[in-house]
């Protein structure tokens, strides 16, 4: 990408970006802002991989949880209620980050992806921070966890299917 118009002056390669700059004898010009994007953004294959490391992540947590409040341990229960609450914020940043770099046009799906994220915002909400252990009797917070598994069932889905449908729709 070039940087300046200046062509007398010398090429100078940018670390770590893979980019090439003319360098004006007096001073760089400034990037312009589609270069600044393409240099930050994440390319998609590790978007993906991101995505599934933090669905992982989500899942790991939610099985340890539910069998600590199956089994009624209180203390295992609220610390990994904290993880998987913190695992579960992370999880929506890089699954937001991922859908939205998608280029398809399907309002639908995201409006879906964005009610799904206000239910699991609302769980973080009400038991994150080990607030919900100790106030609410097990079986009630192994109810709602409940509910959030199915939300997030739903949300796996929307999501590959706008990921399956961006690699269609950049393929042809």
């Amino acid at each position: 990408m070039i940087y300046s118009k200046a062509a007398t002056a010398p090429e100078t390669r940018l670390a770590d970006t893979g980019t090439t700059a003319i360098v004006n004898d007096r001073q760089p010009s400034l990037p312009t802002l589609p270069s600044l994007t393409e240099a930050i953004l994440v390319p998609e294959q590790d978007a993906d991989l991101h995505l599934f490391r933090a669905r992982r992540a989500v899942l790991s947590d939610l099985l340890k949880l539910s069998t600590a409040l199956d089994d009624g341990v209180v203390d295992l229960s609220e610390t990994l209620l904290r993880r998987f609450c913190g695992n579960l914020s992370r999880y929506l940043s890089v699954s937001h980050y991922r859908a939205f770099q998608t280029r398809s046009a399907q309002t639908t799906r995201y409006l879906a992806l964005a009610s799904t994220t206000r239910e699991v915002m609302r769980f973080c909400d009400r038991f994150g921070n080990g607030r919900g252990v100790p106030g609410e009797p097990l079986p009630a917070v192994r109810q709602q966890l409940g509910q959030l598994a199915m939300t997030l069932e739903t949300r796996f889905e929307l999501e590959d299917d706008l990921i399956s449908n961006d690699r269609f729709a950049t393929t042809h």
